[in-house]
């Protein structure tokens, strides 16, 4: 075999090995894009879900007869997300991740006939929401779309 055919072989390896690392490189700065949108995405979420539990605490703590209409956004990073309600928290649902914040009261209803039941929010919609007292003595917070 001449010189040439050795440089030929030598430089086809190295452009191999060249062409590798840059996959490699680029195979990482993408999935740091990705971590660095998701993160955008639940930082919002979070926020999101935060401010509705921070209203119902509000109502909760005005006392009966106490109402706050509440809008919810549009979209969380261009993408559509469920808020489900109930005794135990905030749950918000986007592209199958939840997160989670935890509220006050304890009683949670969609209807003025106070049965405890899990409401379910919807993005770009609006809501009231309310406290009642049942003739018990007993807070709950009804919330109801508008």
């Amino acid at each position: 075999m001449d010189s040439r055919g050795i440089l030929a072989v030598d430089l086809l390896f190295a452009s191999v090995i060249i062409l590798v690392i840059i996959i490699g490189i680029l195979q990482v700065i993408s999935e740091r894009v990705d971590s660095a949108s998701n993160t955008d995405e639940y930082g919002n979420s979070r926020i999101i879900a935060e401010s509705v539990a921070e209203t119902i605490n509000k109502v909760y703590s005005g006392g009966n007869g106490h109402t706050i209409t509440l809008k919810l956004p549009a979209t969380i990073s261009d993408k559509n997300y469920d808020i489900k309600v109930n005794s135990a928290g905030i749950y918000i649902l986007i592209d199958g991740n939840i997160g989670m914040s935890f509220i006050n009261p304890r009683r949670i209803a969609s209807n003025d006939k106070l049965t405890d039941c899990t409401v379910l929010m919807h993005c770009n919609h609006n809501y009231i929401i309310k406290n009642i007292k049942d003739l018990d003595g007993n807070s709950w917070i009804v919330i109801n779309e508008i």
